[in-house]
């Protein structure tokens, strides 16, 4: 992927949602240290909003791929 347009289309397509505020995913997979709006918000309730979506994609991901295996494995 090359650019955030083309993410934030490719995570609509897999969950088959429409997002909204497309900007709201630039700032919540943003780091802190650059600055993309004027005045700063809060930055960490955003990183837990892109973490959480990364970590559902992955989990969701790898429950599919192996949904045959036991726990643990």
């Amino acid at each position: 992927m090359n650019s955030l347009n083309e993410f934030v289309k490719f995570i609509e397509k897999l969950l088959k949602i429409k997002i909204k505020d497309k900007n709201l995913i630039k700032v919540a997979l943003t780091h802190t240290s650059k600055e993309i709006l004027k005045p700063p918000i809060n930055f960490e309730t955003l990183e837990f909003l892109g973490d959480s979506i990364i970590n559902f994609i992955i989990s969701e991901k790898v429950f599919k791929k192996y949904q045959n295996f036991n726990e643990g494995v």
